[in-house]
């Protein structure tokens, strides 16, 4: 017999919700047979305040070096893309996406989880 130990690490901006995973052992680019593992696990809410992108038209939303209409556009966030509501200056929010990045998006186009 041998022993293995899986680690998982998840990032903090994952969505609270039951999640499940099949992980298989792979050497290379060969998965080894009969090493499947099914995983379900739940992630509880950090205190964290999330939010969805959901603009009004299109299927995006520009994401702002600073709170207004006439600032650079640091990137664009597709519709659906899960961010971290940091706080609200009038109609803009500071927001953090799932890779860390951050800036400003129009409050209509970001819906409160």
């Amino acid at each position: 017999d041998q022993t293995f130990t899986y680690t998982f690490e998840l990032g903090p901006y994952i969505v609270p919700k039951t999640y499940k995973a099949t992980f298989y052992l792979q050497i290379g680019s060969k998965k080894l047979k009969d090493t499947s593992i099914d995983i379900k696990f739940k992630v509880k809410n950090s205190g964290l305040k999330l939010g969805i992108i959901s603009p009004r038209e299109g299927d995006y939303a520009n994401v702002r070096n600073e709170p207004n209409l006439r600032s650079k556009v640091l990137f664009k966030l597709d519709a659906g893309e899960y961010i971290i509501w940091h706080k609200q200056d009038g109609a803009w929010v500071l927001i953090e996406t799932q890779k860390g990045h951050k800036g400003w998006v129009y409050r209509p186009f970001v819906r409160p989880l």
